[in-house]
């Protein structure tokens, strides 16, 4: 029997100087993309179950650009925490989340 996909978003976050959580764990996730907004004038960094990211020095977060994505997908999608900052107040970042609705049934929806 063949999964069943389904694509949740665009979940538009704003992002400024201080971590949010943009992804939550999610067990049966299938894959997601983050996509900063091309009208943003700083940068946008996030991490993987690390809700202590920053902008700059040890604790710093993967980059993204204004217009740039990151992409997980199979075969090894993360499925825990998402966590995001940015170097100035008031970027846009979009997330899609794409969850596989046969594994969510089985596990609850975790």
């Amino acid at each position: 029997m063949a999964n069943i996909f389904a694509v949740q978003g665009p979940n538009p976050y704003t992002i400024g100087t201080t971590a949010v959580r943009v992804c939550d764990k999610n067990r049966s996730r299938a894959g997601f993309t983050l996509e900063a907004d091309d009208g943003n004038t700083g940068n946008i960094f996030f991490a993987y179950d690390r809700p202590g990211v920053t902008n700059a020095g040890a604790q710093i977060g993967s980059k993204l650009k204004p217009g740039a994505q990151a992409v997980e997908a199979p075969p090894a999608v993360f499925t825990g925490e998402v966590w995001a900052i940015a170097s100035a107040a008031g970027q846009v970042l979009y997330v899609f989340e794409t969850t596989d609705e046969e594994a969510a049934a089985k596990a609850g929806g975790q």
